[in-house]
């Protein structure tokens, strides 16, 4: 397989030793650019600093893309939160109510967030639509005068509901939504309204049935015109239990939309 010319041993050595035995080489372009394969070494670093190089590593290294985009979704969550909320990781892979480790816990304003990390991908509607032998499957994720309907609300929903059964009681809770869909979360306000707020769709946050969620996280990391852009919308449950809703300061700062870009500084 062609190794990617945007890995260099001396720039990204971490991302470097991952890739050069790595299952997914030849499966699409990643790192599409060195600015996108400097900021994945940023990720790695911090999961070496943090003791957890062994788990990444085979998780970025053994894997076909798919799951090593999964797995990047859940490191990139968790920098984001500890280089630009104030919060500090204290826990990897805590155990939820029903045994099921999750990805973190982080520590703001003196209370303990419990993570779950979800992302939802393109694939599942090609999967929904044309069954799992599906040859578009196969293909890269957008093609040329492909024209798809949109309607996020089913993904969404579906991973809320299969995070929701591990979520704790006793300490504020959050998933984060990292999606690969065709049509980007952080672009389709109607289906989070829906899935979230709609009492006519029984929306999650309109009852008491996902009281142990404190809240829902939209984050994504792009990298556009010479810049990493950071996504985060923070969406909170008003009909959480006590225990797990998020810490007011965290949620006065982060809710609504926001974006943070980084210039490449090569």
């Amino acid at each position: 397989m062609t190794f990617p010319a945007t890995v260099n041993q001396r720039r990204t050595p971490l991302l470097f030793e991952i890739a050069r035995s790595a299952r997914w080489l030849g499966q699409d372009k990643f790192p599409s650019s060195e600015l996108w394969a400097d900021e994945v070494e940023k990720w790695l670093a911090m999961a070496k600093a943090h003791n957890q190089w062994a788990y990444f590593f085979a998780n970025l290294n053994k894997v076909d893309a798919k799951q090593r985009d999964e797995t990047l979704a859940e490191l990139a969550s968790a920098y984001f939160i500890e280089n630009f909320t104030g919060a500090s990781l204290n826990i990897w892979w805590p155990i939820g109510r029903n045994g099921t480790p999750a990805d973190y816990e982080f520590t703001i304003f003196g209370l303990s967030v419990f993570c779950e990390v979800k992302s939802p991908g393109w694939e599942a509607a090609i999967v929904r639509e044309e069954g799992k032998s599906a040859s578009r499957l196969k293909l890269p994720k957008y093609l040329n005068a492909e024209f798809r309907p949109v309607d996020n609300s089913f993904d969404l929903r579906c991973c809320l509901e299969k995070a929701y059964p591990n979520l704790p009681q006793d300490r504020p809770t959050m998933i984060m939504v990292v999606d690969d869909l065709f049509f980007p979360l952080r672009y389709d306000d109607l289906a989070i309204d829906r899935v979230l707020h709609d009492p006519a769709r029984n929306g999650c946050f309109t009852s008491k049935e996902f009281e142990r969620l404190g809240g829902v996280g939209f984050f994504n990391v792009m990298c556009q015109g010479g810049n990493i852009q950071y996504y985060f919308n923070l969406f909170v449950n008003d009909n959480a239990l006590p225990a797990v809703q998020l810490p007011d300061n965290f949620i006065s700062r982060w809710q609504g939309s926001c974006m943070f870009c980084h210039k490449d500084e090569k």
